[in-house]
């Protein structure tokens, strides 16, 4: 028999909404300069733990560290957090498009959108520019 590896959480519309709002005050206080909320916790009845992209250019990989840590103190549940900036380009997009934005120093979205945008068509650009040398070649 194998034990069940995760717990999974259910919370009310209301009960979400407190906890986006704490989100965002804790995420303020940390310097956070965009913040997106994505996965289970957005869309689902059940979820196993509040996944959250985040941006600030001063924020090291200890500081992520520490940010997660806290916030699973305050909120009593498992929060993943990702740095926004690194993630690969098309789940980056996938999460800007889908997930809720808790935090944005203005305009910085729509940087980070077009950002994305642009290395998703270099890569198309370059996939297909391999592909014709490829056929050329044969």
């Amino acid at each position: 028999m194998s034990e069940e590896r995760y717990r999974y959480y259910t919370m009310s519309e209301e009960e979400r909404k407190k906890v986006l709002d704490r989100l965002r005050e804790i995420l303020a206080k940390h310097g956070v300069e965009l913040a997106i909320v994505f996965g289970s916790f957005t869309y689902a009845e059940e979820f196993r733990d509040i996944d959250i992209a985040v941006y600030s250019k001063k924020m090291t990989f200890q500081d992520l560290l520490r940010l997660g840590v806290d916030l699973e103190l305050e909120l009593g549940l498992p929060v993943d957090v990702a740095p926004l900036d690194q993630l690969p380009p098309r789940f980056r997009l996938n999460v800007l498009l889908r997930g809720i934005v808790l935090l944005e120093k203005p305009g910085l979205y729509e940087c980070l959108y077009m950002q994305t945008q642009d290395e998703l068509m270099q890569a198309e650009t370059s996939t297909k520019r391999q592909r014709l040398t490829d056929t050329l070649r044969v």
